[in-house]
């Protein structure tokens, strides 16, 4: 059964056989924001926020299916189910974003595609890790502050992992979140380690002969296809579909660095600490003399803190941060 929301954006259960309408066609703009829910036998589930989200049987909601088009970046965000995350345009023009996401219990598969540079957010269902492959970028992409060759390149993260992702430019990418123990046996079989000494951050290589990460994320996001259409109906399907999933993700990979032994602290907690002040004060911005002696950072140090978090120098993100302030303005009130 679907169920259609105010918004434009479909949610329902997986079909034992192929939808008749597999995709949707809507705007969903900033009235994404409201509060839509399903209420099916297992669960009870709210897009807008992981905080809404009990789960009494399991990590996922088993049968999900969410499919929609947006012409906001902030409905794209609310639509990320089961996350807690916050999106911000990087840049002007027109913004336009898809959004696929199918679930089993111990699996949830997301497809995001946008228009414009965008600043990613926020924090992982408790419980789940969390790995993402990047499809298509043709500029820059940014992860914890540091570029990233997204075309071998893995990223994830598990436990207190803080989401924080920038690309340059649009953007196609494939996030799947499993179930920690899941995850954690494949890994052990595939590469024989735990994730004891991983860290909170994870970051993957694809090791040279093996597929890319496009390669490997095309066909995740076909197995996404095959759980929307309901080609995976019963338990035993579904269960071999994970075992597929996790073996593209996880076949041929060398682990790399922890970005938490990468000495980057520093910059992100000036960054931080900078952008709360210029949330605060965008009607009466502080000098960056003044914004140094606030957060206590050197010019030098703001300047590589905002270009390693947020891709721009300070000046330039004040514009953005702006910019989305007068944008979300008229669309706040009922």
């Amino acid at each position: 059964m679907q169920h259609r929301t105010p918004t434009g954006v479909r949610v329902g259960r997986q079909a034992s056989s192929p939808s008749p309408d597999p995709a949707l066609r809507g705007t969903g703009r900033r009235r994404a924001r409201r509060n839509f829910c399903v209420y099916q036998s297992c669960y009870y589930y709210n897009v807008l926020s992981s905080r809404a989200w009990k789960r009494p049987m399991s990590l996922f909601p088993d049968g999900l299916v969410v499919t929609g088009e947006f012409g906001d970046f902030d409905a794209l965000a609310s639509a990320t189910a089961g996350f807690d995350l916050t999106y911000s345009q990087i840049g002007g023009g027109a913004f336009f974003g898809t959004m696929d996401i199918v679930a089993t219990r111990s699996m949830q598969i997301a497809r995001e595609r946008w228009s414009a540079p965008l600043l990613v957010e926020g924090n992982l269902p408790p419980g789940a890790v969390s790995v993402a492959l990047v499809l298509s970028a043709p500029g820059e992409v940014r992860w914890l502050g540091r570029e990233l060759d997204h075309g071998r390149t893995i990223i994830g993260g598990m436990l207190n992992h803080e989401v924080s992702f920038l690309s340059l430019g649009p953007m196609e990418i494939v996030a799947v979140s499993f179930e920690q123990d899941l995850f954690e046996r494949h890994l052990a079989a595939l590469l024989g380690t735990g994730m004891g000494g991983l860290g909170r951050d994870l970051e993957m290589r694809a090791a040279p002969a093996t597929a890319d990460c496009p390669t490997r994320g095309r066909a995740v996001s076909g197995l996404l296809g095959v759980l929307a259409s309901g080609g995976a109906a019963t338990p035993a399907a579904r269960h071999h579909l994970q075992e597929a999933v996790l073996r593209i993700v996880l076949d041929g990979i060398t682990m790399g660095e922890s970005p938490a032994q990468i000495p980057l602290t520093v910059r992100r907690r000036a960054a931080r600490a900078a952008e709360e002040v210029l949330r605060g004060r965008l009607d009466d911005p502080p000098s960056l003399a003044e914004l140094c002696q606030i957060t206590g950072a050197s010019e030098r140090t703001l300047h590589a803190a905002f270009q390693d978090c947020y891709g721009l120098p300070p000046k330039r993100y004040l514009r953005v941060l702006r910019l989305n302030a007068a944008r979300r303005t008229p669309q706040a009130a009922p």
